[in-house]
This record gives structure tokens, sequence and C-alpha cells, in this order.
């Protein structure tokens, strides 16, 4: 169920690359939930995430990429990476987690105890 909801929602986000019919707002809503799945235990739904945001780096110019979602990302980069490229993103994000790890750390996001990814510390 997990992976063909990203399916979906990167073949939208896709589908209307560069057409300005989806809005900032919905992107940053939809990176929030996404990147942490590069991690999940997954091979799909992994790859679905990461080709999910190939789609972001390609449709917004770095700067815009660096300014909004950096953040986000960066808490599930191996390193700290300032300017992420598309050729990239398979290789820059960390190593999946074990099933019981994962949902311990989708538990403290989901039942109030944010995860925080303003702060670099936060890698898991």
């Amino acid at each position: 169920m997990l992976f063909n909801a990203v399916k979906l929602i990167r073949k939208i986000f896709d589908f209307h690359r560069g057409d300005d019919m989806i809005d900032h707002s919905t992107y940053n809503m939809y990176v929030r939930r996404i990147v942490p799945l590069v991690v999940h235990p997954s091979k799909w739904i992994r790859n679905e995430a990461l080709e999910f945001i190939r789609i972001i780096i390609v449709n917004f110019p770095p700067a815009h990429v660096f300014l909004k979602f950096h953040k986000i990302f960066q808490v599930f980069f191996i390193e700290d990476i300032i300017l992420l490229k598309s050729e990239m993103v398979q290789y820059a994000f960390q190593d999946p987690l074990s099933r019981s790890d994962y949902d311990k750390l989708m538990g403290n996001h989901l039942f109030g105890k944010k995860f925080d990814f303003s702060d670099k510390n936060n890698k898991i």
C-alpha cells in the first residue's frame, strides 16, 4: 500500500514537472513525508522515494533545493552535502534501517515526538 502511494505521488509530480500546477507548499509537505522513506527497509519504497527526490532536484534550481529542502535531506545524508545533484541521489543517503529501527523512527515522528529536521546532529 505504501509503495503504491509513493509511486502514485512520484508519478503525479513527474507528470506536472515544470508546469506550476503544484504549488510550493504541496512540494514541501510531500518532501517532509517522503524523504524519511529513503531509509525504509523495503527496497521498492526506498527507490520510489529516491526517484521522488530526483524529480524535486530536477524541478527546482539548486539554490531553491538548498534553501527549501536541504535541512530535510541532511538528516538522512551519509555526510554533509551542500549541492545535491540528481545523479548523486542514490549514493548520498544513509543505508536502510532495520524494520524495528525504522518503526521506532516513524513512531517518534508520527506520535508527537517530532523528529527535528532543523538540527544537523539528529542523524539516525
